[in-house]
């Protein structure tokens, strides 16, 4: 009897011993898995210099253009200057396309008029507008586009004279500068793959924890099954 308790009580310790261990171990591989989050995005650079919509000619780096067709919607936009920019490169820099005729001057913006034709009555007409001026304060270039060098904080406008005496559109300079804002700040879309976007989780580290758990278990509960057995042979 007392040969039998002693083995009773080692074989109860041996099962207790494993379990703990079993307990250690999962508790282990649960710390370490908690550590792997959810893979994140990385921030978006924030948009520097000055906010968008403040006062006309003060401390602008861009320069308005306001493309009016008659016929189309109007198009405007702020493009950042550089030392020696004309209004032509102003408008192949915002995206235009131009036409030449053979003596060189601009005969279509973006494919208007239909034809590469021009006369005294239709013709693209070339205005500025001063920094800090009226919307509507347009004033007739006296220089051709190639010639003349934009100015921060100014507006280039375009107008299409079709038998008609017209200025373009009136929009306003902080307009323009908020429309340029919002389209470089839009965001690209990503081509990463699915599994590494921000806040995305295929749920891949908690299936690798139960499976080490449940084979840690599986180990430890043969483990000690056979050492109950042995317990008993003896």
């Amino acid at each position: 009897m007392h040969t039998f308790r002693i083995r009773r009580v080692t074989t109860t310790a041996a099962v207790a011993a494993a379990l703990a261990t079993a307990f250690v171990v999962m508790l282990v591989t649960m710390i370490m898995a908690a550590g792997t989050g959810p893979a994140q995005a990385a921030p978006q650079p924030t948009p520097t210099g000055q906010q968008s919509g403040s006062a006309p000619g003060q401390e602008s780096d861009c320069v308005g253009l306001v493309v009016d067709s008659g016929t189309q919607p109007v198009v405007s936009t702020c493009v950042p200057v550089s030392a020696g920019l004309t209004g032509q490169q102003l408008l192949t820099d915002a995206g235009h396309k131009l036409t030449f005729d053979k003596n060189g001057f601009i005969c279509q913006i973006d494919n208007v008029p239909a034809t590469c034709t021009s006369d005294n009555t239709h013709y693209w007409a070339y205005f500025h507008r001063a920094p800090g001026a009226a919307d509507d304060a347009w004033e007739y270039s006296q220089k051709g586009a190639a010639e003349y060098t934009v100015h921060p904080g100014e507006t280039d406008g375009w107008a299409y004279q079709d038998n008609t005496q017209r200025q373009p559109e009136a929009v306003p300079y902080p307009t323009l500068r908020q429309a340029a804002a919002t389209a470089s700040a839009t965001p690209t879309e990503s081509t990463q793959p699915a599994s590494a976007e921000a806040g995305t989780d295929d749920g891949g580290a908690n299936w690798t924890l139960w499976v080490v758990v449940l084979l840690v278990l599986v180990l430890v509960g043969g483990t000690a099954a056979r050492t109950i057995r042995r317990r008993r042979n003896g």
